[in-house]
């Protein structure tokens, strides 16, 4: 047995290797102990495999996910990818293949590694969902969601609905201090919220010899409810609780997509066309009372309508010798208008954002060696901004994106992995315009000269394959960060994001997981570490660190299958945690403990599955230390001590 699997009790395992990297393949049979639900569920239990999910980033191009479907990308935008897989049925996936090196389609150019996910021809498929949710308040919330797949009119159509109401709740202690760390004022807090959601998808294809086409549609509704309440603690403990503040929060955002996906497909290329149009309507409420007198009132009411064309159209050659080539155009018209008044306002504050935005991009893909592939990319973006506000701006800009990438496979279970890329940041339109943090009080200005931040990365990974379900993986990254956007100062009493000069980020993130038989047969330990750091001269002069990161992140799980009983449970964990966020006139630190959530659940059943679940088991513990500075000297600080007792989840799932 070799050191380092001494180190980790890595069994010795000649019964199961792992197959060569390149070419792995799971089927059906390889997930049926985890009995799955939803192809989500089965991407979680692929051995060695990070999901990463896509962005909200403007257009399609910048959106790339790591896992395929019948290998292309899903032609949706306002949903992430997590939900995507989580509506298609377990039932309806033959197999899910993972990619490396020279094998990852061009779609997915810049991945080190993809899944996709192969689904079975079926007439007719599909699951339910119901589910309750209750919080340490007793509140009891329900969900439900159906999926159906079927073939309608020789094309296969499918619909999902989903309906939920999400609980909140929790409780907080408040101490307010004075320059000299003298206790002021202390209360207690109190959160109640309620998320409740519906969502209706739909999808018809059409697959033929040569054409491949899919029409998406999707509209939703989400209404958030929040109200927190206040009271003093520095009362005498014989007088009833003095209330002193009064949030009530209530945010709706509707949205409906359209989307096409044209391919067609000849012997020697692929012709992908899609468009996708986006509408997206949020409406944020709030209204803040101070007692004893009310006097301090206040109300915010904001409207944001945001639209997105998407038009793409992109070539796949087939292999020319050792080259596979792709090239395509990517053109993204995005609007915005945002209405805010505020009390004490005369007028309505408006703010209008339009941007026209053309990509041009190709990769190739070159097969060097049998064990040795590397990729080349270039992107070239122009774009342009107006934004009509208080302030009007218009920018024109324009960058190449390079990227640059080599995989190695330089043993049968082993590959090492290394790019380099210039990557241009997207502007967020939210942060043209004014907004409000209600819970903490906090206004933001708008910026109106924003710059897209920029940033050059270099990154390694490093794979190792004990067997099919064991592996160890290690990564290392530094970036070099141009126009930084953090939190600046525009006047001397409000602040607002803003480019704020440059810095270096840099990480290393190391992860294992151990198949534990035969100690524990159907048994899988992981474990994962990241640690990350910055340096930043801050304009603010108060840090040397970047905002809005983990120092360093510790999480683990474990997961026992026992397929006589058809069975499974388990523990996850999460380390305790450290974040800091900047402000001109303000420093949030945020803490969490280590908390843990457990699970079991069963398929005695033919088609159901149940599943219990617990989350913060332990009780989540989380303190926001704010320190509050005048003239650059500290002139107060507020302490809050959240606390999260467990929440209980109960699911019952059908398939059929």
């Amino acid at each position: 047995m070799s050191t380092l699997s001494m180190m980790f009790l890595v069994p010795e395992l000649n019964a199961e290797e792992a197959p060569p990297l390149e070419s792995q393949v799971f089927d059906r049979v390889f997930f049926e102990q985890y009995h799955p639900q939803t192809a989500l569920d089965m991407i979680y239990r692929l051995p060695g495999f990070s999901f990463q999910n896509t962005s909200s980033a403007r257009g399609f191009g910048a959106n790339v996910g790591n896992v395929l479907i019948n290998g292309a990308r899903p032609v949706v935008k306002s949903e992430k990818l997590s939900n995507v897989l989580n509506r298609l049925p377990a039932a309806s996936v033959q197999q899910i293949r993972i990619y490396r090196g020279s094998q990852i389609p061009p779609v997915a150019a810049g991945n080190t590694v993809v899944a996709d996910v192969i689904l079975l021809d079926v007439e007719t498929s599909g699951n339910v969902q119901g589910e309750l949710v209750q919080f340490h308040d007793g509140s009891i919330k329900p969900k439900v969601a159906l999926q159906l797949t079927t073939s309608l009119l020789g094309r296969e159509a499918s619909v999902g609905i989903q309906a939920n109401n999400t609980p909140g709740y929790r409780t907080a202690l408040i101490t307010q201090r004075d320059e000299q760390k003298k206790a002021i004022a202390k209360s207690s807090e109190v959160l109640d919220e309620s998320t409740k959601e519906f969502k209706l998808t739909a999808q018809l294809s059409q697959i033929g010899t040569d054409t491949e086409t899919m029409l998406t549609s999707k509209v939703s509704r989400e209404k958030y409810l929040g109200e927190t309440v206040r009271y003093d603690d520095m009362q005498p403990s014989n007088e009833a609780l003095y209330l002193i503040r009064e949030l009530e929060v209530e945010n709706t955002t509707d949205i409906a997509e359209l989307g096409i996906d044209w391919l067609v497909k000849r012997g020697s290329h692929r012709w992908q066309n899609i468009a996708i149009w986006v509408i997206e309507d949020k409406t944020f409420a709030n209204t803040d009372v101070f007692f004893p007198t009310a006097l301090a009132h206040s109300t915010w009411h904001q409207n944001e309508l945001k639209t997105e064309l998407i038009l793409r159209s992109s070539i796949e050659l087939s292999p020319i010798g050792r080259f596979t080539p792709q090239f395509g155009i990517e053109l993204v018209e995005n609007r915005m208008q945002s209405f805010v008044l505020q009390s004490g306002d005369q007028n309505m504050d408006r703010t209008d954002v339009s941007e026209l935005r053309a990509e041009l991009f190709g990769n190739v893909n070159y097969q060097v060696h049998e064990t040795l592939t590397s990729e080349v990319g270039i992107t070239y973006e122009s774009s342009r901004i107006d934004v009509s506000a208080q302030e009007n701006s218009e920018q024109s800009l324009s960058f190449f994106k390079p990227r640059l990438k080599a995989d190695w496979q330089f043993a049968e279970k082993q590959s090492l992995s290394a790019a380099a890329e210039h990557r241009v940041g997207q502007l967020d339109f939210s942060d043209f315009a004014r907004s409000v943090d209600p819970l903490d009080a906090r206004g933001q200005a708008g910026n109106t000269q924003l710059r897209p931040q920029q940033t050059t990365e270099v990154s390694a990974q490093y794979q190792w394959y004990f067997s099919k379900r064991s592996n160890l993986k290690v990564e290392l990254l530094y970036q070099w960060r141009k126009d930084v956007l953090e939190h600046i100062a525009i006047t001397d009493t409000s602040s607002a994001i803003g480019n704020a000069g440059d810095g270096e980020y840099w990480g290393s993130t190391i992860g294992i997981a151990i198949d534990l038989a035969p100690i524990l047969d159907n048994a899988l330990f992981e474990v994962s570490y990241e640690h990350t750091n910055s340096h930043y001269s801050h304009p603010n002069g108060r840090s040397e660190r970047l905002s809005n990161y983990l120092d360093d992140w510790l999480w683990m799980q474990f997961r026992h299958d026992i397929p006589n009983l058809k069975s499974s449970w388990g523990l996850e964990y999460w380390g305790d945690y450290t974040e800091p966020v900047y402000y001109p006139y303000e420093t949030l630190i945020v803490h969490g403990n280590k908390r843990l959530k457990g699970f079991i659940e069963s398929s005695w059943i033919h088609r159901f599955k149940v599943r219990f679940e617990v989350t913060h088991m332990n009780t989540g513990r989380f303190r926001r230390e704010r320190t509050f500075y005048e003239q650059a000297i500290i002139s107060g600080y507020e302490v809050a001590d959240r606390t999260h007792k467990a929440d209980y989840r109960l699911s019952v799932w059908y398939n059929f």
